[in-house]
């Protein structure tokens, strides 16, 4: 090849070729560059050969009649000596003429416009943990309350005095009930605690493991918490070709001459002979260049079929365009020979000696990410804290009024419970005690509520008609006045020594947390 001059076709597709921009008017090799322009020049070095560049932007396509077009069938008729370019190896044109060694290899992928970024969904912050996490923690709280129970009612020091006052009671009871254990660790879980306290050993070490567990567990969460919060995803309408098939109302193509569109008329896969028959059926939805595809991309609904190093070129230059899913074949770029030409020998060996120096990589980064507005959505923009907005924590705000609506809910039918049973117990009418019931509510002052109820025997009023009961009595008004007054008051000396019986009768008779 020393010292020869070639006819080498190449196209204006951009980064491969470009027509040159300058203000003088250019003639011969100096009207182009791109990246099979410096390719081609590098190559020329090391075989010493010289060339002519001819513009051909059709690069093949076989017809019915066996006849070839573009440069194909430049270089079979002996017209070109080379033709580099994104020239696509297929089994066809391989057929027809010869091709290097591969100096780039690629497969088709899907361009599409990136979409808007989606605020986070309301209950986002339920996503911070797995469902199979929150199950298991239902599970173990449950579970727990179950175990606490248990331990304490085996513990006998759980079991207390329910009146101090009384030195041999009756009766002991025990705090640990469902619905206290249960409130114990759900206060724990919310990092609040309870009036519940463990006294016993065995049920102070179960409390301060699980103390232990929801410390672990709420420190995850809330550190994991505000990323989902204020990350902003991107919603994709589709990640793979066959879901972009099923979607209804997005368009797709490719470029009506090339391997990208003989790649799903020659698939036999279904989906892709569909989508073929769909997209020669549909005009519009074929373009002649890349660059319509991406405008088209970029302005309506449409998803093109490209080259994967198509696709990165484009991505360098529209920041808003994206490529989705995986490559849906693999194929190589090469330069294309007549059948048995003598220089395939020569060409290949420059091709792997660039290769193996990294010079076509560099090429490639020059053409992609630097010249011709490359490297534009490259730079890492330093984007402003944000902050929680409203719409971030409207999940929270939505727990917490459907928690109290279900709160006043209940307590509301808790009420007319005890106003039901008021009215059976005292032969009054429901609608008079519920009257009553929300006069006393609706004043919203006093924290002491007066029991209204007729004397029976065993009651205050009834104990306070026993001359030897009264010292009692005003001994335990005077305690409840002077509790709700911060006053001291002196106790009648004889009320100590009342009898027994009366004591423990008044006792009894009254509440005790």
């Amino acid at each position: 090849m020393k010292n020869k001059t070639f006819i080498v076709l190449i196209s204006t597709t951009a980064p491969y070729g470009y027509i040159k921009e300058s203000l003088q008017e250019l003639e011969g090799n100096d009207r182009y560059e791109g990246f099979t322009v410096d390719l081609i020049e590098e190559l020329s070095k090391l075989l010493e050969f010289s060339y002519e560049f001819r513009e051909q932007n059709k690069y093949g396509t076989l017809y019915a009649n066996g006849k070839w077009d573009g440069m194909v069938a430049e270089i079979m008729d002996e017209k070109a000596d080379f033709g580099i370019c994104d020239f696509t190896i297929t089994s066809d044109r391989q057929r027809a003429i010869d091709f290097s060694v591969p100096f780039m290899t690629l497969g088709i992928g899907i361009l599409y416009k990136e979409p808007s970024k989606q605020p986070p969904e309301m209950f986002s912050f339920m996503a911070v943990f797995s469902t199979e996490v929150w199950i298991w923690m239902l599970f173990a709280q449950i579970g727990l309350g179950v175990v606490m129970i248990f331990v304490g009612r085996i513990s006998h020091k759980e079991w207390q005095n329910p009146v101090p006052c009384i030195e041999d009671p009756d009766e002991f009871s025990n705090q640990f009930s469902f619905a206290n254990s249960v409130w114990l660790i759900i206060g724990s879980v919310m990092q609040q605690g309870s009036e519940i306290a463990p006294i016993a050993l065995a049920p102070r070490m179960i409390t301060s493991v699980w103390w232990f567990f929801t410390m672990v567990m709420v420190a995850s969460y809330t550190g994991t918490l505000v990323a989902f919060l204020t990350v902003e995803k991107n919603v994709l309408p589709f990640t793979n070709v066959e879901e972009l098939y099923r979607h209804k109302s997005i368009s797709y193509g490719a470029k009506k001459d090339g391997s990208t569109i003989n790649f799903f008329r020659d698939s036999k896969n279904e989906i892709y002979q569909k989508m073929y028959s769909k997209m020669k059926s549909n005009p519009g939805w074929l373009v002649t260049h890349n660059d319509i595809a991406v405008s088209i991309a970029e302005e309506k609904n449409y998803a093109a079929f490209m080259e994967s190093t198509s696709i990165e070129y484009y991505k360098e230059r529209h920041c808003d365009l994206l490529q989705i899913g995986e490559l849906l074949d693999t194929k190589s770029y090469g330069i294309g020979m007549k059948k048995g030409s003598e220089y395939k020998k020569h060409i290949d060996d420059a091709l792997l000696t660039l290769k193996e120096r990294g010079d076509i990589q560099k090429l490639k980064d020059i053409w992609w990410k630097e010249k011709r507005g490359g490297g534009k959505c490259g730079v890492k923009r330093d984007e402003e804290q944000k902050q929680l907005t409203l719409r971030n924590m409207v999940g929270a705000f939505v727990v917490l009024g459907v928690g109290c609506l279900l709160g006043l809910l209940i307590s509301t039918l808790d009420m007319l419970w005890g106003v039901f049973k008021r009215s059976l117990k005292y032969q009054t009418t429901f609608q008079y005690e519920l009257v009553e019931e929300l006069k006393f509510a609706l004043t919203f002052s006093g924290d002491v509520k007066p029991v209204r109820r007729r004397p029976t025997e065993g009651s205050s009023e009834a104990l306070a008609d026993d001359p030897e009961a009264k010292d009692e009595l005003k001994s335990l008004r005077s305690v409840r006045s002077s509790d709700t007054h911060r006053t001291h008051h002196s106790h009648s000396h004889s009320s100590r020594h009342s009898s027994r019986s009366q004591s423990v009768a008044f006792a009894r008779m009254r509440s005790y947390d």
